[in-house]
C-alpha cells in the first residue's frame, strides 16, 4: 500500500542517497587521479529540533476501537494513542521503510505514530524525543545514535509510565528490544563470503581478506563482527587464509576511503566482509575505481537493500542477507502493542536476516516485489 506519507519518506530517502551519490562520485575521482584517503568533511551537527511528522489515521469510535483486535490476539490501543519512534537519520531509506511499514500498521487501529529525523546527531535526537514527550506519547521506540546521551532521557519517559522499546541498538533501561540476531546477521554474510570465494577462485589460496566494521557502535555489533569471522571460517574449512585488515567503516563515504586504502597496501585482496548495507556499497564503489572487475577480481559482501539487490542483480556483488525494513515496523508495532495492553516487559524480538546467494534472478525479484 502507497500514501503520500510513504511517498514523502522515501522521496527524501532518496533525494539524499542521490546527493550521496554526487559526492562518492566526486570522491572516487579524487582517489582515482591522487589517492588522497582523507575525511570528507563532516556537516556541521544540527542543534534544533527536526519538525516532527505525524499520520492521522480516518476517526472512529472509542468504544469500537477498544474492541479490535491488531492481529493474532493483540488488541488494539485506545483510540487517539500516540506512540514515536526516533530512527538514526532518514537518509538511509531502510529507515524510511520501518516509519512506513509501522504507520500503516498502527492506522489499522487508528493509532497516530509521530517520528523526527536526527541526523545522525545525538543531541538532536535528544531534543526531538523530548519534544515527543511533551506531545503525550504512550510508547516511544528508538535506535538511539549514542546510548550515554540518550539514557537519561529514556529513563524519565520510563518512570513517567511511559513504554520505551529499543530497536537494534544499545540502551540500558527498556521494556522490549526489537532487533536482529546479530551473531547469526554476521555469520551469514560471511558464509556468502566464503562460499564466493571458494568456487571463484578455487586452489588459489592462501586468500586474503578485509573486514568493514562499525565497532563503535556497540557490544551488538562486535557480535556482528564475531559472527563475519566465525561463518566465513566455518565455509572456509581449513582453507587457508589471512585476514589483512578490519577497520571500522560504515557509511559510505569512509567505507569507499578505507577500501581505496586497503586495496592500495594489499592489491591481491580476495574477499571484503562487511557489517552493513551501506559500507559494502561505498567498497563497492572504491574497487569500482581502482579499476578491478567486481564479483570476479574481488567481491565484497554486506547487508542487501535497495541498492545493494540492484548490484546483486546487475552481477556486482555476489549476494549477502537482507532485512526488511517493513518487517522491523511491523515488530515494533507489535512489541508496542503488546506493552500497551499490559503484557510484562523485558522480553526480545529478533527479525531474522534472510540469507541471499550469488543469485541475480531472485535479486530482481526481490527488487520488483519490494522485499527489501
Amino acid at each position: 500500500m502507497t500514501n503520500a506519507r510513504t511517498h514523502e519518506y522515501r522521496s527524501k530517502a532518496r533525494r539524499r542517497g542521490r546527493a550521496m551519490a554526487v559526492a562518492v562520485a566526486f570522491a572516487m575521482i579524487v582517489v582515482a587521479a591522487c589517492g588522497d584517503d582523507s575525511e570528507p568533511d563532516e556537516t556541521p551537527a544540527t542543534t534544533a529540533a527536526a519538525e516532527t511528522t505525524t499520520t492521522t489515521a480516518a476517526p472512529t469510535t472509542t468504544a469500537a476501537m477498544e474492541a479490535m483486535e491488531w492481529r493474532d490476539g493483540i488488541p488494539c490501543p485506545p483510540e487517539g494513542t500516540l506512540i514515536a519512534y526516533s530512527p538514526l537519520t532518514l537518509e538511509f531509506v531502510w529507515f524510511a521503510d520501518i516509519i512506513t511499514a509501522m504507520e500503516e500498521e498502527a492506522a489499522k487501529c487508528g493509532v497516530d505514530v509521530i517520528t523526527d529525523d536526527p541526523e545522525n546527531d545525538a543531541q538532536t535526537q535528544v531534543t526531538n524525543i523530548e519534544n515527543m514527550l511533551e506531545r503525550g506519547v504512550a510508547a516511544l521506540a528508538v535506535i538511539t545514535v549514542d546510548e550515554v546521551t540518550m539514557a537519561p532521557v529514556a529513563e524519565r519517559a520510563r518512570d513517567d509510565g511511559i513504554i520505551v522499546v529499543r530497536h537494534v541498538g544499545s540502551l540500558e533501561g527498556y521494556d522490549a528490544n526489537v532487533g536482529v540476531p546479530e551473531t547469526v546477521f554476521g555469520e551469514l554474510i560471511g558464509e556468502v563470503g566464503g562460499e564466493w570465494l571458494l568456487e571463484a577462485k578455487p586452489g588459489e589460496a592462501p586468500y586474503q581478506v578485509a573486514i568493514l566494521n562499525a565497532d563503535s557502535l556497540g557490544p551488538n555489533l562486535l557480535d556482528r563482527k564475531q559472527g563475519l569471522k566465525d561463518g566465513f571460517d566455518r565455509v572456509m574449512a581449513g582453507a587457508e587464509y589471512e585476514i589483512v585488515s578490519d577497520v571500522e567503516a560504515w557509511a559510505e563515504d569512509t567505507a569507499l576511503d578505507a577500501v581505496a586504502a586497503i586495496l592500495a597496501a594489499n592489491p591481491d585482496l580476495d574477499v571484503i566482509l562487511t557489517s552493513n548495507d551501506v559500507g559494502a556499497l561505498g567498497g563497492l564503489s572504491a574497487i569500482e575505481a581502482a579499476g578491478l572487475t567486481p564479483n570476479v577480481d574481488i567481491a565484497i559482501v554486506g547487508s542487501l537493500l535497495e541498492r545493494g539487490l540492484q548490484a546483486v542483480a546487475d552481477g556486482r556483488m555476489p549476494g549477502g542477507i537482507t532485512v526488511p525494513g517493513s518487517s522491523h515496523g511491523v515488530g515494533l508495532i507489535e512489541a508496542m502493542f503488546r506493552l500497551l495492553a499490559g503484557e510484562e516487559g523485558g522480553f526480545n524480538m529478533d527479525i531474522p536476516p534472510i540469507k541471499l546467494g550469488n543469485d541475480p534472478v531472485e535479486a530482481q525479484r526481490r527488487l520488483d516485489d519490494g522485499e527489501y
